[in-house]
């Protein structure tokens, strides 16, 4: 990749709205940054990166502890995205020491934070630093990257799991590197990324919507950022973008939050970061009834390091985080994939039984909080804890 000159110029984070406490937590046992990462079940996994770039470890979400975890079969990987979908976490594309490659490869979960990775279709072509996402439970995208020839891509992609199988999307209006891509309410969002010919952090929030087939410029973030294709999270309501950059004098690392809510637009700054550091990896956590966003690792002044914070997030509140529905345990519920194609899960209250009612409110059946709507045609569907009264979640299962 070609070096050229960035000024970032950190603006000041008085946040208005700040509801993040970020405290230290667990360290992984050596250090990471350029990972991969993704929760399935009780279990958060990063993968890849670090000095070696053969890092493999699970934290624990009940015992907020890290164990080690399987390694990956590629020998050393850094600069690659995790998604999950379908209960597995997938690893795509990524570098060695010198070239993008095209490998994907899902790691199926199995117990005590170890599993079996499945090699899958390789990517239309070799990437690096692209943004990955599920959208529903059945197709992952993937957005821009950097070449095998060291270019930056405006190039989209679509798996489609069950046929394993890649086809090519319309292009980002832009190309970008190391976009951080996320799906929320049934569309895709990429935040920031590099520029393709400054090579400076861009600022631009692109968004794609399935129902049009195409990319829209949506708005532009409060600080510019890139590096940011491992350190982007969704709630279910807000979109968080946490650090970023990749931690050297040409691209500084960053402490800088900003939460963002697609659906009344707002962006404000969120509590900072403790420290100072690049190509963290980061991603949301929902477990036993609790929600948070988990960092780990990171890159500066030619150091890997090997700390994690954690903020707790609110569950079920009313305001811009928006309402989620009252839980077993009194707690808000979500529902991730939401929309989804085949199953959708309750994060927390997987082993709970759940009502199910049509657009109607004829009740349909009852199902596992792992297993939401598995079975049921495609339609609107409103999901109840049994035996509580809770306000409906809604849900919606595509075709």
């Amino acid at each position: 990749m070609p070096c050229r000159a960035v000024c970032l110029i950190l603006i000041s984070a008085q946040a208005s709205w700040a509801a993040l406490a970020w405290n230290q937590a667990d360290s992984t046992p050596s250090p990471t940054g350029r990972s991969a990462i993704g929760q399935v079940g009780g279990f958060v996994y990063v993968f890849g990166g670090g000095p070696n770039g053969t890092e493999a470890w699970a934290y624990n979400c009940s015992t907020s502890h890290w164990v080690p975890s399987t390694p990956h079969p590629l020998g050393a990987r850094w600069n690659w995205t995790g998604t999950l979908a379908q209960g597995r976490l997938y690893v795509l594309g990524g570098s060695d020491s010198l070239n993008p490659k095209s490998d994907v490869y899902a790691f199926l979960p199995g117990s005590g934070g170890n599993g079996t990775w499945i090699r899958r279709a390789s990517l239309p072509r070799p990437l690096a630093l692209l943004g990955a996402a599920s959208l529903g439970d059945s197709i992952i995208i993937t957005a821009g990257g950097v070449t095998s020839l060291g270019f930056a891509t405006a190039q989209c992609f679509r798996y489609r799991i069950a046929q394993d199988r890649w086809d090519t999307l319309p292009p980002l209006p832009q190309a970008r590197i190391s976009g951080g891509l996320v799906a929320q309410g049934g569309k895709l969002y990429l935040l920031g990324g590099l520029d393709s010919t400054s090579l400076a952090f861009t600022s631009t929030i692109f968004q794609y919507d399935p129902a049009t087939g195409q990319w829209q410029t949506r708005r532009t973030l409060r600080a510019p950022m890139a590096f940011n294709h491992q350190s982007i999270a969704s709630d279910g309501h807000l979109i968080y973008l946490v650090g970023g950059g990749a931690g050297v004098s040409l691209w500084p690392g960053s402490y800088l939050v900003q939460a963002w809510n697609p659906a009344n637009d707002s962006l404000k700054w969120e509590t900072s970061l403790p420290e100072t550091v690049g190509v963290q990896s980061t991603c949301h956590v929902a477990y036993g009834g609790t929600s948070f966003l988990l960092t780990t690792g990171g890159f500066r002044d030619s150091v890997y390091t090997n700390k994690t914070f954690r903020a707790p997030l609110p569950v079920g509140v009313e305001g811009e985080r928006g309402r989620g529905a009252e839980g077993p345990r009194g707690r808000g519920i979500t529902a991730r994939p939401n929309p989804f194609s085949r199953f959708t899960t309750i994060p927390g209250f997987e082993d709970k039984r759940f009502a199910l009612y049509d657009i109607s409110g004829r009740k349909v059946g009852f199902w596992r909080g792992d297993r939401i709507a598995l079975g049921l045609a495609s339609g609107i569907y409103f999901v109840k804890p049994e035996g509580l009264e809770a306000r409906p979640l809604r849900i919606v299962k595509l075709k």
